[in-house]
């Protein structure tokens, strides 16, 4: 059949448009705004924003469409020629427009995305492409074989449901193996960061596996028991080998990272940023080093090794400590607030527990902050707190106030026991339920 007629007669000729038009509204609509936010183009990234809302709806097309190929071939007759005519040749046949069609709308978003965000693809998103790829194949023959069961009216709506609420609500079980055997925790890739094969290898197992165990039921030659057998064999081993390979895995796949490279300058501290922000390095560095040593010398913090953007993903690295702070430096050198953040971020490291008590909180870290200089945007912030107020916030300074008139040791001794202080009452209010 030449290629202009294959594709008049394919149920994927009228569905092209409509299905286009979804996904350029998801595009608009969650795509853009989520491929804006995503720091220097980073490829998998990208990829990742632009297939998490088109991946489901591609799967739920191509087996409603396929399901609609299947029944018009059984309807027609068509089917039950063989052997005369191969039936994997048949099914081919019918099936790939509806998979071109299921291909361009995916691979549109992603290009959209790739050109939107400024970036070039790097092999990293290969593995991930590969899944959003190859699965839809899978899905195209599972909807194809129930069509040939039921007719095309009743077989396509059932499988674009079925498939719209089973992968798609696999996301809010408290299991997260389910949303893995059905490819749908890809969706969380960082700076550095990229999915690897083994990481969708459960998900495109299950759908092949799936998908050659039906093809099996059309092989004309195996007795049908041999051949049910062997297909419900093949299914199980699939599923119970997606099931054991995610049953550990976190609501994300896992992901392999420290493939961004870093540019660094200076020496106690060394400043490091993201190879996409070398032109920025020097006047970071320039805030960073000025903090690090005011703060130093007021006695607040000790001198960290290192300052590192918390753009780029830690997995598998060294974990933020005194000696190594991560914090997001370009995003703050962008929005002028550099020095302001990392001193905040800096006092609230200080505390060794994690819910140190209200109001002895609020004083430690005013003083300290005064001590710096950020002391006033620190009080006007208090002030126009809902939950605390110009009351409290004047009756916060009168506090701070009589510490600062005691000796300078006196005033640090006053801070470092305090720290340990808060975190005490802090655990108390904790264990109390307040």
């Amino acid at each position: 059949m030449r290629l202009w007629t294959r594709l008049r007669a394919s149920s994927a000729l009228w569905a092209a448009v409509p299905l286009l038009l979804v996904m350029l509204f998801y595009y608009v609509v969650h795509t853009y705004d989520a491929v804006t936010w995503v720091p220097y183009g980073h490829p998998p990234a990208v990829v990742a924003d632009a297939l998490e809302p088109v991946y489901l709806l591609s799967l739920t097309a191509v087996a409603a469409l396929a399901a609609w190929e299947g029944g018009k071939l059984r309807q027609w007759g068509v089917w039950g020629l063989a052997p005369a005519r191969n039936r994997f040749a048949v099914a081919t046949q019918a099936l790939w427009p509806v998979l071109a069609v299921t291909w361009l709308a995916i691979v549109l978003p992603v290009t959209a995305s790739l050109i939107q965000a400024g970036t070039v693809p790097s092999w990293h998103i290969a593995p991930h492409m590969l899944m959003a790829l190859v699965v839809p194949v899978a899905y195209a023959v599972i909807g194809f074989a129930v069509g040939l069961v039921l007719r095309p009216t009743i077989s396509a709506p059932l499988l674009g449901v079925t498939v719209f609420l089973v992968p798609g609500f696999s996301v809010t079980m408290t299991s997260f193996a389910p949303r893995h055997m059905f490819g749908r925790g890809a969706d969380a890739v960082i700076l550095g960061e990229y999915i690897p094969f083994s990481s969708v290898f459960p998900a495109i197992l299950l759908a092949c596996g799936t998908a050659a165990a039906l093809c099996l039921l059309w092989v004309p030659r195996l007795h049908i028991a041999l051949r049910v057998v062997t297909a419900c064999a093949i299914v199980a081993a699939c599923t119970l080998t997606s099931y054991r390979l995610v049953a550990d895995w976190d609501s994300s796949v896992p992901v392999k990272a420290g493939i961004t490279p870093l540019v660094c300058e200076g020496r106690s501290p060394e400043v490091c940023v993201p190879e996409g922000a070398a032109d920025r390095l020097p006047a970071i560095h320039k805030e960073t080093s000025a903090v690090v040593e005011e703060m130093h010398r007021a006695g607040l913090v000790a001198v960290p090794r290192a300052v590192t953007d918390s753009a780029v993903s830690d997995r598998g690295g060294e974990r933020e400590s005194a000696a190594l702070w991560r914090h997001p430096l370009t995003y703050y050198h962008e929005q002028g607030k550099l020095r302001h953040k990392l001193i905040m971020s800096a006092i609230h490291e200080s505390f060794p527990c994690p819910n140190p008590g209200g109001d002895q909180r609020r004083a430690l870290r005013l003083w300290a902050a005064g001590t710096v200089g950020e002391g006033e945007r620190l009080l006007d912030r208090y002030t126009r707190s809902d939950s605390f107020g110009p009351a409290r916030t004047d009756k916060l300074r009168q506090q701070v106030e009589k510490v600062r008139e005691l000796p300078p040791d006196e005033q640090l001794r006053w801070y470092h026991d305090g720290l340990k202080q808060s975190c005490a009452k802090g655990v108390a209010r904790e264990a109390e339920g307040l």
